[in-house]
């Protein structure tokens, strides 16, 4: 048997998992929390969330969908927990395969959706020139650009006029 064992070495598979186990032991060493699960990973899931994903789901008032989730059965109960975990886990991917980058739906969402929150906001404001002033005078530190160097560099060459007068 052990005449068998000497021919492990030349082996491809053998060195193939041998190579395997020193990354595996590499990685470990170099970074122990790589193959730890992080808390992102974690889904927390309670009755505020719930009523929450109903109202958005829905449109409704918040005390409206606590009754509704109060008066689902436990088929149903089960039903929106399994579409909760699914458009979250989604949601989390997405974001993590950065899918929401250069994406100009979602940037034009983001801006409709800033518009709405500050459209009750934008009409009660009324500021005369002279308050601006008065409140760029105040805090024109928070303003100030911090003086900067550049450096151009000209080629020059021989034989060209570069200045007519």
């Amino acid at each position: 048997m052990l005449k068998n064992l000497g021919g492990l070495g030349r082996d491809p598979l053998v060195h193939f998992l041998a190579i395997a186990l020193f990354l595996f032991v590499g990685i470990e060493l170099v970074d122990p929390k790589a193959g730890a699960s992080d808390q992102t990973n974690i889904l927390h899931l309670n009755e505020d969330l719930l009523i929450e994903y109903i109202q958005y789901q829905k449109n409704i008032q918040p005390e409206v969908c606590q009754d509704l989730l109060a008066e689902l059965g436990p088929s149903d109960r089960s039903d929106l927990i399994h579409d909760y975990i699914r458009e979250e886990v989604l949601y989390r991917e997405a974001m993590n395969l950065g899918l929401q980058d250069n994406d100009q739906i979602i940037r034009r969402r983001l801006i409709q959706k800033l518009e709405y929150v500050t459209d009750g906001f934008v009409g009660d404001i009324n500021v005369s020139r002279q308050d601006l002033e008065q409140y760029f005078w105040l805090h024109q530190e928070e303003y100030r650009i911090e003086a900067s160097v550049t450096f151009t560099h000209v080629f020059l060459i021989p034989g060209i006029n570069l200045i007519t007068v």
